[in-house]
């Protein structure tokens, strides 16, 4: 195969396929066959294609795993956050934004030993997916506005990228508790740092950008697609072909009711 189809960004919002020859990978680089790309956040700003890749950040997809549950970076990163975030046996739990990456924390939270996890959402849509996939509660943030100091979250997991997410969530942590801030911040932030001291709580920026550990994250990740642990492919609720890269990324800006994550097939 000497040339391939490629998504190219010809206008704000706007792309077409492009026939574009194909150039022998050099060396420590490996050419890859794209079957499935999910549809992240993180690259809306860009809405483009990328570069061929480095060899070193391969991660294979283990046998019987099908291509579109191997979306390897947001889970990699999920498992990252996991990893990152102090938990003990019998912790109450509050993930604070239940988007993709919150649903496979929920997933994940399921394994961890803990007493309860409650999932906090606007979106009515988000919180049944949530006790879908694992929560023990779903709450709207007004009803879950800060309870008790004694009866408050030993661990929060922010996953909103929202200052309001961010707020609600240092409400919510316990003194002592763990705050980990997995949410994808687009802009600054005012946090309050009063609370923070005052409750002595340990905030964790829960991001990786050590790429051999997150390539690490990645592959415990689909490793734990493949044993059964956490279903992807329930999750993928919007499929695009490769011809319709502005309407995936429409879809995930609108967000409409039942939207998890998109995903564009080859």
């Amino acid at each position: 195969m000497s040339t391939t189809r490629r998504s190219v960004l010809t206008g704000p919002r706007t792309s077409a396929l492009h026939e574009v020859e194909l150039a022998e990978p050099g060396y420590g680089e490996v050419l890859l066959r794209m079957l499935v790309s999910g549809v992240c956040a993180s690259e809306v700003a860009e809405w483009t294609a990328g570069p061929v890749a480095d060899v070193r950040d391969l991660v294979v997809v283990p046998p019987g795993v099908e291509p579109g549950e191997a979306l390897g970076e947001p889970l990699g990163c999920v498992v990252e956050a996991l990893r990152r975030t102090r938990l003990d046996t019998g912790d109450r739990v509050a993930v604070v934004g239940t988007g993709f990456m919150g649903l496979v924390l929920l997933q994940l939270l399921r394994h961890a030993g803990t007493r309860q996890v409650v999932a906090i959402d606007p979106r009515p849509d988000a919180r049944e997916q949530a006790l879908i996939h694992g929560a023990d509660a779903a709450l709207a943030p007004g009803e879950a506005s800060g309870p008790p100091s004694d009866d408050a979250f030993d661990v929060v997991v922010e996953g909103s990228g929202t200052a309001a997410g961010l707020d609600l969530a240092t409400r919510l942590v316990r003194p002592h508790g763990v705050l980990s801030i997995m949410g994808y911040h687009q802009g600054p932030r005012t946090v309050d740092l009063h609370a923070w001291n005052w409750k002595a709580i340990d905030v964790v920026n829960a991001h990786v950008r050590d790429r051999a550990r997150l390539r690490d994250s990645v592959r415990r990740g689909i490793d734990l697609v493949a044993s059964g642990r956490i279903d992807v492919g329930a999750l993928v609720t919007h499929r695009f072909g490769l011809a319709e890269v502005d309407a995936a990324f429409a879809a995930l800006v609108g967000k409409e009711p039942g939207f998890v994550k998109a995903a564009i097939t080859w």
